[in-house]
Formats: structure tokens, sequence, C-alpha cells
């Protein structure tokens, strides 16, 4: 290696290594490089942290979208100002009530203000949700709490409200919707009627903005009868209702307080009775007290039955698409102010025409022969007069009218059963003067049948018996009286 050589890879050396010197990098530089590279570390590792985290997610037998989509939504709604909240959750609300109602989600929410209708006979409340009768207060009734405690007005509450109702299932866009759920819209207002005046309650639900597609509830009360006119109107409705139902569901409930005080013996005489088609009257437990039973055939009318009072409802051209279902049962924990609840699943037929009413009635009232009886549809026939015919008889053509007759009388109770002894006696006086001669006679006739006793053996028992009948006959002693 030459002189020239050897200086010019010296030179390079120098050169290199004051490049290193001029380039190396400060302590801020290497402290700056080692978080970037640390940072870079970590960020690797995080992404590989929620990788795998979604990897489990998808893996696992329960994947519920729900609860990260809420929790997210969560977070979100908290971080809204308080003014656009609102908004938010009537957002949420009308899109749920679009979803499970559909046409008639406008009614998913509205006024619980109840239409009060008083006559001479009860005090009627309507409610809004469900278009029902709410509360039924009977006049000139009074249970037996109200009679020995804190007797306070003249009525008595024919069921509990809040544990009592009915509803009508349609069906729409593959949609269960049940009536009494929704909040039915109406004009009417407090109203209070007397004799011969009547009322008319509508409740609608509108299937649309323009408000000629709808279902009305209407009720017409009259001042001085314990009936209520029930009828379900269909209006362009066979274009919003699913056709594939031959009839519409129908479910009434009751539960009714205990009006006696005894509430074992009322539960025994409460019972369902209904009148088929063939208009035989029929009970749901032979006995009365808790029963169940699916009745297979075509109903007139169906009585949610107490011991003195009883709720009816009538259809004038009668439920079809039996069997219907239907129950009487006790309360649980045997609660002592609850009589029984009650509970049938109808149908109403329903014919998908433009224009279409079912027409029903609602019975409300006393067990009273008479006021049942003058309805011609044998409501009557579901009170007890008898097991046995002879007795069933007595009582419908005797009892009842004479008990009635001096009841018009304004006697009191007492006096009356006083008075239908006596007539009793007197009318079974002939029979029981009879008897006592006859028995007087038999008396006075002993010695003689000793003495014939006596002159028979026990092997001539055929002439014994020959020989005291002829005694009798002389006598004019009948051994039947």
């Amino acid at each position: 290696m030459d002189k020239k050589t050897l200086l010019g890879l010296l030179f390079i050396g120098v050169i290199l290594v004051g490049w290193w010197i001029i380039m190396k990098p400060s302590a801020e530089e290497v402290e700056r490089e080692r978080q970037r590279t640390a940072h870079i570390k970590d960020s690797i590792a995080e992404a590989k942290r929620i990788n795998d985290s979604i990897e489990t997610l998808n893996q696992a037998v329960i994947t519920d979208e729900t609860i990260v989509t809420e929790n997210l939504l969560d977070t979100l709604f908290e971080s809204l100002p308080d003014s656009l909240k609102a908004l938010a959750i009537d957002s949420i609300r009308k899109k749920e009530a679009d979803s499970k109602y559909g046409p008639f989600s406008p009614h998913a929410s509205g006024n619980d203000t109840y239409i009060t209708v008083e006559t001479d006979k009860f005090l009627v409340k309507f409610d809004p949700l469900g278009g029902r009768i709410g509360n039924v207060q009977l006049k000139n009734y009074h249970n037996y709490k109200k009679r020995y405690n804190e007797r306070v007005t003249d009525t008595l509450n024919l069921y509990i409200d809040s544990l009592s109702g009915y509803n009508l299932t349609l069906f729409s866009q593959n949609r269960q919707i049940n009536t009494a759920e929704l909040y039915f819209e109406t004009d009417a207002e407090n109203a209070k009627i007397t004799g011969e005046e009547s009322a008319v309650i509508k409740y609608r639900l509108y299937a649309n903005q323009a408000k000629d597609q709808y279902i009305e509830f209407s009720y017409t009360l009259q001042g001085n009868n314990y009936m209520i006119d029930f009828d379900i109107h269909f209006v362009k409705m066979d274009n919003v209702l699913d056709a594939n139902q031959s009839g519409l569901p129908f479910s009434w409930y009751q539960v009714t307080p205990s009006q006696e005080r005894e509430v074992n013996n009322e539960r025994t005489r409460s019972n369902i009775f209904y009148k088929a088609d063939d208009e035989d009257i029929y009970r749901v437990k032979r006995g009365g007290g808790p029963g169940k039973k699916k009745i297979e055939k075509e109903v007139k009318w169906i009585s949610f039955k107490q011991q003195f009072f009883s709720t009816t409802l009538i259809a004038k051209d009668g439920f079809t698409n039996y069997p219907f279902p239907a129950e009487s049962a006790a309360p649980p924990n045997d609660n002592p102010f609850i009589n029984m609840a009650y509970s049938v699943e109808l149908a109403i037929p329903y014919g998908y025409s433009n224009d279409e009413t079912f027409a029903m009635q609602m019975y409300m009232g006393p067990n009273h022969y008479n006021t049942l009886k003058k309805y011609k549809i044998d409501l009557e026939d579901q009170i007890d007069l008898g097991a046995f015919w002879l007795f069933s008889i007595v009582n419908k053509y005797l009892i009842i009218p004479v008990f009635n007759f001096f009841d018009k009388m304004h006697l009191g109770y007492g006096l009356i059963i006083l008075l239908l002894t006596l007539i009793i006696k007197l009318i079974l006086s002939p029979i029981t003067y009879k008897t006592f001669v006859s028995s007087a006679k038999m008396r006075i006739l002993k010695p003689d049948i000793d003495v014939l006793s006596e002159k028979f053996k026990p092997e001539q028992a055929m002439e014994k018996q020959q020989a005291i009948m002829q005694l009798y006959r002389r006598a004019g002693v009948s051994p039947l009286a």
C-alpha cells in the first residue's frame, strides 16, 4: 500500500468519525425516540387486545348486540342537552308505538279523564283506556262492611275496577293489537239521567288521520234500567285488519269484592252461568265455587254471578267460534276481601265488510227474580230456587210472588217472613189437621193392635197384617196419613 492510499483511508475515517459526532442525537432526542417507540408498542398491544376481544365476542354463546347498542345510546343520550332529551324520548316512544300498534299508534297515549253517568240504578264510570266500562256502583245497596262498620253512602261496588275489564284483540299488518292498551277518543260529557231518559257514550279508535276508519265502542244507558246496550262498530276496517281470522278474540275478566259477612259461604254461591244455543242454562262448576270449563257450544249470554249480584254479557246474535275457556277462581292466599276472580275467552264474528256492528248488552245489577225475568232471556234461571223440583215450584209460584207483594207494601223483612210462615201454615192446615186426627186415632187403637199382636204367632205375620188393616178401615184411619 503506497503513501497516497494510506492518507486517503485515514481521511475517510476522520470524515466518518466527524459525521458520527456531528449527527449523534442529544439526550432529549433519545428520550423522545424511546417514548415514541414505547407508544407504538402500546398501540400495537391495544390493537391486539381489541381484536382478541372482538374475536371472543364473536365466538361467545351469547352475543347480545343490544347491550352494546343500549350502552352507546345511554352515553349519547346523557350527552344531549336537556332541551333535546324530551324530543329524543318522544321520538323513541313514537317509533316503539308505530312498531307495536301500527295504524293505531297515535292511541298509545291519551287522556285519563273518566266520563261518569248517573242513573236511577247506578253510577257508571267510563275509562278511555280500553274504552271500557270502568267502575260500577249500584245504588240503594251496601255490603256488610258499610252496613255495620263505616257506612257512608248507599252504594255498592259491583267489581274491583283496577282488576277487571275486557279486551278486543285485533290483527293488523301481522301485529296483535289489544284495545285494552289503547286510549280511545270521545266527545262525551258527564251526564245524569232518570226515568225513560237515555245517554249514549261513544269511544273510538281511529286508524288514519282522516278519521274515517275506526272502531267504535258505543254504550246506551237508560235512567231506570240495569241493562246497558254495548255495540262494537267497525267502519272501513276491512282494509286495516288482517283477513285471516274467522273471529276476533274478546276476553272478559272480573274480580269481585266480598259483599257478605261469610265469604266462604258467598263463594259457594258464586259461579259462571251461560245460556247455549240449545236454550239450556249451564254452569261452569256444579255446586258453585272455583272451577274451570271449556264451553263447547255457541253462547247467547254468559254471567259472572255473585251470591246476590251478577254481571252478564249478552250477544244478540250469539258468540261463535267456540270453544270458550271459562274459569272462576278463589283469590290467592284466601284473601277475605275478595270473593271470586272470573274470566272467559270469547270471540266476536267479523265478516270484513265496509260497515259492520256486533250488538251486545250488559246487565249489571241484583239477582232479583222479577227484575231478571222481565228481560225474557232466562236470566232468572241462574238463581238457585232449590235442588228438588217441588221446592223450586213452590218458591217460584208461591214464596217469591207473596214476598214481592209484601215488599211493595214496604214491610220489614222480619215481618214478611213471619207473614209467609203464617200463610204456609194456613195452606198446610188441612193436611196438618188430617195428620193430627189420624195420629189420635192410632193412639186410641194401640191397645187393640197389642191384642192382635198377642193373638197371632210370628209365623202368622200375613194374617196379623190383614187383621190390623181391617181394624184401621173400621176406625177410618189412614196409615199413609
